[in-house]
């Protein structure tokens, strides 16, 4: 669609918090980390906005037009962000609400995503044993906790939207590496670690709507593009393979563009 901007300044990130890996442990967690040997600490990460800060910010946001994305790690982060985001909806704010990567989430506040409309930006990438999500975590939260963690299927089963990312930079940016990690929770380069709470595996259909029409749906312009429908802009790409539901985590990490079309005519990378 000629009329398309393609570049839109509409959304502003905020940081709820840091990260949980070891050594940094700057993650807000609703219960403090533990040490290695399973004694319980004191220290539970860190809040970088104060409640009534981030309460303010999204207030302002909305009445000069933003969106608002927050990266929010550990429960106690998350719990934060959607405590915001329902005085806001209550106050009726109707902007776009996403937070993203969501390592660690309550249980009693999954429900809440898909009560207050909030979209649930995940990098199942993330979602596979390794010296990151295993060697720098499990000792520092314990098994519980752990076995909480990146709850994909938990949140689709409470109504949630999930939406793919990459996070690049520091991750890849070929979304099919993070569909088939979505789809099997193991690492394919150290198979010897088995799976990442594979319970909270999605299904091929579910990871294919996170990338297109719910990864539309965060950047606010799910009424443009995200599917194939008429009077959105025709963006899409062939793959080099069929894919059914019998596709497998291994195929779905192999796949390639093999067309790629803009606008509704083919470019060449």
């Amino acid at each position: 669609m000629g009329d398309q901007p393609l570049l839109r300044v509409d959304s502003i990130k905020l940081f709820a918090d840091g990260v949980m890996e070891y050594p940094t442990q700057t993650a807000a967690m609703l219960a403090p980390y533990q040490s290695p040997d399973g004694k319980p600490r004191k220290y539970s990460g860190k809040l970088y906005l104060a409640p009534a800060a981030m309460a303010a910010f999204i207030d302002q946001a909305n009445a000069d037009g933003f969106n608002i994305h927050v990266h929010a790690i550990g429960d106690a982060a998350v719990r934060e962000t959607l405590n915001a985001f329902t005085a806001a909806r209550a106050a009726g704010n109707t902007r776009s609400f996403s937070i993203a990567h969501l390592q660690l989430i309550d249980p009693a506040d999954i429900p809440r995503f898909a009560k207050i409309n909030v979209l649930a930006s995940m990098q199942l990438l993330w979602a596979q044993p390794d010296n990151y999500s295993i060697d720098a975590v499990k000792p520092y939260i314990g098994d519980e906790r752990l076995a909480r963690t990146y709850p994909a299927r938990a949140l689709v089963a409470s109504g949630a939207v999930v939406a793919g990312g990459s996070d690049w930079d520091v991750s890849s940016f070929n979304p099919f590496e993070a569909m088939a990690t979505g789809m099997s929770r193991t690492n394919p380069k150290e198979p010897a670690r088995g799976t990442l709470n594979v319970d909270q595996a999605l299904n091929l259909d579910e990871m294919l709507a996170a990338y297109t029409i719910n990864a539309a749906r965060v950047l606010d312009r799910d009424q443009e593009t995200g599917s194939l429908t008429v009077g959105k802009a025709a963006d899409f790409v062939l793959l080099d393979q069929r894919l059914t539901a019998k596709t497998t985590a291994d195929v779905v990490r192999r796949l390639k563009p093999a067309q790629t079309f803009f606008a509704g005519n083919e470019v060449t990378p």
